[in-house]
């Protein structure tokens, strides 16, 4: 390879490791016209649960302006508060904290019946997330699995980029195809749900409520 040749590719190289480092967590999830889309204030959804699978994720995209990130991460950190403003939460109680990790006991309405569950939380300020992995120490039916993040990325001066993304495996046993289905669309529906009412939650200086 001549010196020229090996430059040039040098700096290919380089050009090309630098776009995927300054690539966010979030954005680089989004094509062009989706984060347009977000950019405006709509919510997108990526979505595999379909078709009455058994596992599958979904994640949905938006936009957040607030001039302190711990307003964000303070409502999502109100466990307790989640019935207030989380689509389908019936009660939520803090089992246990430990330094930056709580155990929260869910009751959700699961269309067919209310299913409770306990997830285990585990926030990382410095890197701007918030996640969570099912308790399989606890009843869990029917959830064989159970886990998800919250994820921000400053896009520009106090504009935010908000990823919510849950990825679940369920056992409903001789009702799985039809109860699978269900609670596929159930959790497609609410995703874009539940970015507005975070939005709303921490504009509202942590106060507002479903009706």
């Amino acid at each position: 390879m001549s010196r020229l040749a090996f430059c040039s590719l040098l700096i290919l190289f380089t050009l090309v490791f630098a776009a995927g480092a300054a690539a966010g967590p979030v954005s680089d999830k989004l094509t062009p016209a989706e984060l347009a889309q977000v950019k405006k204030g709509e919510v997108v959804v990526h979505t595999d649960l379909e078709g009455g699978a058994k596992e599958g994720y979904a994640a949905a995209f938006g936009i957040m302006r607030f001039d302190d990130v711990n307003r964000f991460w303070s409502v999502l950190s109100d466990y307790d508060g989640f019935p207030d403003f989380l689509p389908r939460v019936e009660k939520a109680v803090a089992l246990k904290k430990e330094e930056n990790r709580t155990w929260l006991e869910l009751t959700i309405n699961g269309s067919i019946k209310s299913v409770t569950y306990t997830n285990i939380y585990t926030h990382y300020p410095e890197r701007q997330r918030n996640e969570w992995v099912l308790d399989t120490s606890r009843p869990h039916e029917p959830y064989t699995k159970n886990t998800g993040y919250w994820q921000l990325e400053e896009i520009s001066d106090g504009v935010y980029l908000v990823e919510h993304q849950n990825a679940v495996g369920v056992d409903f046993g001789p009702m799985a195809v039809v109860a699978n289905r269900v609670m596929a669309k159930m959790l497609k529906n609410d995703l874009p749900k539940i970015i507005s009412n975070v939005r709303r939650r921490v504009e509202s200086g942590g106060v507002w409520k479903m009706n």
